[in-house]
């Protein structure tokens, strides 16, 4: 309901933060009160103003990035049945296109000529199911057909649509704003609708992506809490911003909260703990946090954890003008491969490769590592590494081919390819082959790590003592104080708790 996000603006508003998003239903029923686009042409503007009044008047020096979904009213889908695909619209329906293109003027006209224009930053444009640009996963499989080829076919073509409707969007909205203001969107996620990532990329019309974590084992404790969106490089070598979307169980500091608590509830520390892994992880790796709040501010309302979000805002201000520099492993990975084998026999490798090594074995062999989508081996702009791994390049064109000799022949450079068929190493047989590649072994632990920019993060995934190598001797600080500081160290030994963190700087 509206009002619902202004306490958690407030609060997180205190700690230094200035830009946030709201999610601004439109033909969603159990949100009736945020429904402001009615039917063609017809918008509740009074509704809209009061959803930006509050936000703005709780954040005085905050800006704005509004969630502005583009599934069609209801008035609209009654109407148009014929438009309609696995419970959403058709990413390829032009008359779809024509409708959200009409709003977007319309909105953006009222936009300009208020008097908060200038605080709103941008637009997060999406669509499908949660506005993520996916489709709900049994309707999506329930509209494809049976044939195994076909269904490739029909998977690729509906790939392909979607990606199409992001650029319109993107690009529309780019023109009537004049290019003043970000746009972005939810793109980039291991998904049967985001294999054709490149094309998005490639069009340069969407200035920021995000992504929420995987929604399993992968997000708690002891774990990598990687998100969905595996190409965080491409997303830079592109030019464009990478947010991370913090969305795990929390400590529920009101008991009260009306949403499943029994679902979100978790210790104290151990929240900290998930909140200090997305911190270390965004400052090594140079993007951005998103605090995903639900049930209004339960979830970080804590004083422990609103000043974890303080030394994380403090830290991201500091490390702003913080050169990047390349992994040790440049990691080229094909979307193609992963979502086209929805019921193919080999299903169960090509998962392997797609969720565990991104999530599990990567994040715990104790190297470094960038992660491309596998056509920006032919981009120019890329970094020189020394280690190319391809975990799943088993189809290629002559070009790619071609790209890929270009780029790792040469002294000093080494290709690891994973064939079709072979048996995916697990974290200690990749550590072994990264480091007879030359990369620098931090741990051999098998502990998550992210380290660059002058950052390091470890997430025990066990109890004992963890040995780090620096790859320089340096003078290290715990940036939330839990570890004592060290002058000119090679190497930092702590003894931690499965699901404890520290972040360093390193100097």
């Amino acid at each position: 309901a509206p009002g619902k996000s202004v306490k958690a603006l407030a609060d997180f508003d205190r700690q230094g933060v200035r830009f946030y998003s709201d999610v601004w239903m439109m033909n969603d029923r159990r949100y009736l009160p945020r429904v402001w686009w009615r039917g063609e042409g017809d918008y509740d503007f009074v509704t809209f103003d009061a959803l930006v009044k509050g936000l703005l008047d709780a954040t005085p020096e905050g800006f704005v990035f509004p969630r502005i979904k583009l599934d069609p009213p209801e008035s609209w889908i009654a109407a148009h049945p014929e438009e309609m695909f696995a419970g959403t619209v058709r990413p390829e329906s032009a008359a779809w296109r024509t409708l959200y293109r009409r709003m977007l003027r319309d909105m953006v006209a009222h936009v300009e000529s208020a008097p908060y224009a200038d605080r709103i930053a941008g637009y997060h444009l999406g669509a499908l199911h949660c506005g993520e640009w996916v489709f709900h996963g049994g309707d999506y499989q329930l509209s494809l057909p049976s044939d195994l080829a076909a269904r490739r076919i029909r998977s690729r073509e509906i790939t392909r649509n979607v990606a199409e409707a992001v650029v319109d969007a993107a690009r529309f909205l780019r023109e009537l704003t004049h290019g003043r203001k970000l746009i972005g969107s939810f793109f980039g996620y291991v998904s049967y609708a985001h294999e054709d990532l490149f094309t998005v990329l490639e069009s340069k019309t969407v200035d920021f992506f995000a992504a929420p974590p995987h929604y399993r084992e992968i997000r708690e404790i002891g774990h990598s809490g990687r998100s969905q969106a595996y190409y965080q490089a491409s997303y830079r070598l592109h030019g464009s911003v990478y947010y991370e979307e913090s969305d795990f169980r929390t400590f529920l500091s009101d008991p009260t909260c009306s949403f499943a608590p029994a679902t979100r509830m978790r210790p104290l520390g151990e929240s900290l703990a998930l909140m200090r892994r997305s911190i270390g992880k965004c400052l090594a790796g140079g993007w951005e946090n998103w605090w995903f709040l639900l049930g209004g501010n339960a979830t970080f309302s804590h004083p422990d954890m609103l000043a974890t979000v303080r030394t994380g805002v403090e830290e991201q201000r500091r490390s702003l003008h913080t050169a990047w520099t390349p992994a040790d492993v440049a990691v080229f990975t094909s979307p193609n491969e992963f979502a086209t084998s929805v019921g193919a026999p080999d299903l169960d490798l090509r998962t392997a490769l797609k969720v565990k090594m991104q999530t599990e074995t990567l994040p715990s062999c104790g190297v470094t590592f960038d992660s491309y989508v596998l056509e920006d081996i032919a981009d120019p702009r890329l970094p020189e590494y020394s280690v190319y791994f391809f975990p799943n390049a088993f189809t290629l064109t002559p070009a790619l081919k071609a790209a890929i000799e270009r780029r790792t022949n040469g002294p000093g450079k080494t290709a690891i390819f994973i064939r079709k068929g072979e048996i995916v190493p697990d974290a200690a047989a990749l550590r072994e082959k990264f480091r007879a590649a030359g990369a620098h072994v931090w741990l051999d632990s098998g502990d998550i790590l992210a380290a660059g920019r002058g950052y390091l993060m470890i997430h025990a995934a066990s109890d004992g003592e963890k040995t780090i190598r620096l790859p320089n001797a340096c003078d290290v600080r715990e940036i939330f104080g839990a570890a004592s500081d060290r002058r000119n160290a090679s190497a930092i030994t702590e003894t931690l708790r499965k699901g404890e963190t520290r972040v360093y700087r390193l100097r």
